[in-house]
């Protein structure tokens, strides 16, 4: 700060302080602390020029207190309170906070002065201790370095209060995440304590201190490196952390210490040395009489002994495992020691026996507490679920978790805002919970990430543009007519009738017809549609291995009855895409031999697929297309059955605005929902039903059309009335359904008198 920003400024920070005897100028080549000390002011020299208690008191807190500093002679205390002052924006907020900087920041000036570095010390440490609000975490830190330069000062401890300094140096450190920082100041405060038998307050050796916290820094930045996957630095790491838990003299240090060494190892396939150590932990705890760390110990030796093929040894110590924890009544590790059985005996083919102990375990946390506590929270699939989702909705206006047992949940969104982040600005990525519940779809659009999903994408965009959606309109309205034809039974009965199942054969219709080529007849064959009944089935079954968390194992999954009954649907599935395809590539040799391509009208979804190429002329592998086809056959019917399905019941909760859509639609299809001045009050993210942003729906406008034709169709031909006797439960799965089916009756729009 130069001269003039003190004295020649049009607005001064302080007021120039002057000898009135000599009339002393301050330099404007100098900085003031420059000036200052060239030309002090001693507490005792004149003060005539100086402002008096009245005038500060007009002044703001800060400069008054600045003003004193220089005024009492402590230059170097204005320094650094000036600098402390220009970081501190609300310290005239804190008077208290302020006085105590001023008393203490003289004391240790007055200290240094005189060679008291201790006492200097003292005060500075004393200020950190003062500073312990969160938004004071820099004076905090500020305080400590300066305690710290005094200790380094100070020779008449042994380097006590230097080391203590470097403690607290490194906690500040380890508390923002800078691993290495604090390393390197608790590495100094364990030299500074060996050999010494210094105590803390509660009588606790200092250079055990020492090893712990080096202990606890080492063990992070191993964990760190492994995340980065450096794992010979980690290893190193994690060595040293071992060696600081030894010579801490502290054995459950030394265990835990021991068991991530192992697991490091284990992670690099070197079993070998992963088993030492684990042995080290499970030494350490039998002497400890620690069932819970033991129970791990042989839990990590069998893991090693399996990826080594040694299966039979492996066991051994998983039923060492499982004794130990029926022993202790660890239920929770009693669970994981049925699973890591069951798993063995299930690679040893031993299937009975595997089944037998995922059935235990699944008992066992059936009845954990925590299950039991889970279970009063989850959704039981009564028709209710979706009220407390609004509930929840409510209370929480922005976003919530939903878990589904311990290990997973579900972040739901319901604020355009979010939605807006979320959907708009995040990178895709793999669809973490789609994928490993739904399976049977394979690595489609749906759950695809990165540049497959890219490229995907991009090669199927042209199979949904206006020109190819346009003649699928008429291939729509026909699939529909066959739907309403089949309900003149119920208008003519006025019967209730279940709508779900019919709307669902008409969408599987009509994405055969539009998609791939194919009459399939299904409305009109007699019997359950097995394609229908396998992706219901699917559904039901994704829904309950979401809700069930020992179903989140694969291996339980698998052998349990649900298991194989979702293979068996995924089977029918599966062998339904992959007749489609057979008789489409068929077709399509035909037609290539007979020139016919080139003359058709349109080409569908499937044509698109199977000629797609990018721009290394490069097409989708057989993989790629079954499970674009499965993708595409399962969002293009179910998705658009349900919507349909569940705008047919609320038109027929809602007469009058069934009568306007009516209306709109023997006139020109304008629905009030989306009326531009209601359209400009609502948010673009606010009604998503086909997703935003770069992963939203490819298919949104074939689903759309779809949806318009069959509510026209259907309006222009009947009334739908609802059946107070059937009120539908709904039943959120992966689409939404509803526990005792969607019920509404029927009768002629001309025949309404």
């Amino acid at each position: 700060m130069s001269s003039a920003a003190v004295s020649g400024s049009r607005t001064p920070l302080l007021p120039d302080i002057h000898n009135p005897d000599k009339q002393r100028k301050t330099p404007t080549s100098k900085s003031f602390p420059e000036w200052i000390k060239e030309n002090p002011v001693h507490p005792a020299a004149e003060k005539t020029q100086i402002p008096t208690e009245h005038e500060i008191a007009q002044k703001p807190l800060r400069h008054s207190v600045c003003v004193e500093l220089l005024r009492e002679g402590f230059h170097r205390s204005y320094e650094q309170m000036f600098a402390l002052l220009q970081r501190w924006d609300g310290a005239e907020e804190h008077p208290h906070k302020l006085h105590t900087l001023q008393q203490h920041l003289t004391r240790a000036e007055s200290a240094e002065r005189d060679g008291q570095y201790g006492e200097a010390y003292d005060s500075h440490m004393l200020l950190a201790r003062f500073f312990t609000e969160p938004e004071d975490e820099w004076l905090k830190h500020h305080f400590l370095q300066l305690a710290l330069d005094s200790a380094r000062k100070f020779k008449m401890d042994s380097g006590k209060r230097e080391a203590e300094a470097n403690l607290y140096m490194g906690q500040v450190y380890l508390q923002k995440g800078q691993l290495e920082r604090a390393r390197e100041h608790y590495e100094v405060f364990y030299h500074l304590t060996l050999g010494r038998t210094w105590q803390d307050p509660s009588g606790r050796m200092q250079h055990s201190r020492s090893c712990e916290e080096l202990q606890k820094v080492f063990t992070l930045l191993g964990q760190r490196l492994l995340q980065e996957q450096d794992h010979a630095y980690a290893i190193k790491m994690f060595t040293k952390a071992y060696e600081m838990a030894k010579e801490s003299g502290d054995g459950g240090s030394e265990r835990e210490a021991a068991y991530r060494l192992g697991l490091a190892y284990q992670s690099t396939g070197n079993q070998k040395t992963a088993k030492q150590f684990f042995s080290v932990c499970m030494e350490i705890s039998t002497t400890l009489e620690n069932a819970d760390s033991l129970g791990r110990a042989y839990e990590a030796i069998a893991k090693s002994l399996e990826s080594e093929g040694k299966l039979t040894e492996a066991t051994e110590y998983l039923e060492k495992f499982v004794e130990i924890s029926l022993n202790s009544r660890q239920d929770r590790n009693l669970e994981k020691a049925y699973m890591c059985l069951g798993n063995i005996l299930s690679l040893r083919k031993q299937y009975d026996g595997a089944h037998e102990h995922f059935g235990r375990a699944y008992e066992i946390a059936c009845n954990l507490a925590s299950l039991v506590r889970l279970q009063k929270a989850q959704f039981h699939q009564d028709g209710h679920d979706l009220e407390k989702v609004l509930k929840w909705s409510a209370q929480y206006p922005f976003a919530f978790p939903l878990w589904f047992g311990p290990s997973l949940s579900i972040l739901n969104i319901h604020h355009p805002s979010y939605v807006k982040t979320i959907l708009t600005t995040t990178e895709p990525k793999d669809d973490y919970a789609y994928k490993f519940f739904i399976p049977w779809l394979g690595d489609g659009l749906l759950v695809s990430a990165g540049q497959k999903w890219f490229r995907h994408r991009r090669l199927l965009t042209p199979g949904f543009h206006y020109d190819v959606l346009k003649p699928y309109v008429k291939l729509v309205s026909d699939s529909t007519k066959v739907m309403l034809d089949k309900w003149e039974v119920y208008a003519k009965s006025e019967e209730s009738f279940e709508l779900f199942k019919h709307v669902s054969l008409m969408t599987l219709d009509s994405i055969m017809k539009c998609a791939f080529s194919c009459n399939s007849n299904c409305q009109t064959d007699s019997g359950t549609n097995p394609y229908i009944q396998a992706v219901y089935d699917l559904c039901h079954l994704v829904n309950l291995r979401f809700r069930v968390f020992p179903y989140h194992s694969k291996a339980i999954f698998h052998l349990s009855p649900h298991g194989y009954k979702f293979r068996k649907a995924s089977s029918i599935a599966h062998n339904h895409t992959e007749e489609v395809i057979r008789r489409r590539k068929e077709v399509l040799k035909i037609e290539k031999e007979q020139g016919i391509v080139k003359n058709k009208r349109y080409l569908d979804f499937l044509d698109i697929l199977l000629s797609a190429r990018d721009e290394h002329q490069q097409g989708l592998s057989d993989e790629d297309i079954r499970a674009e086809v499965d993708t595409f056959m399962f969002e293009g019917h179910d998705t658009t059955a349900s919507g349909i399905s569940w705008i047919f019941y609320n038109l027929a909760c809602n007469p009058e605005h069934q009568e306007k859509c009516r209306e709109e639609i023997l006139q020109v299809f304008d629905p009030l929902r989306f009326l531009p001045e209601n359209v400009a009050k609502r948010s673009p993210h606010a009604f998503v039903p086909f997703s935003a942003g770069p992963r939203n729906c490819i298919g949104q406008n074939f689903a759309m059309n779809e949806m318009k034709v069959a509510v026209a169709l259907t309006l222009k031909k009947y009334r739908l009335i609802k059946d107070p006797q059937h009120t539908p439960k709904m039943l959120p799965q992966v689409v939404l359904r509803s526990v005792n089916g969607i019920h509404i009756k029927i009768k002629p729009v001309e025949n309404d008198s």
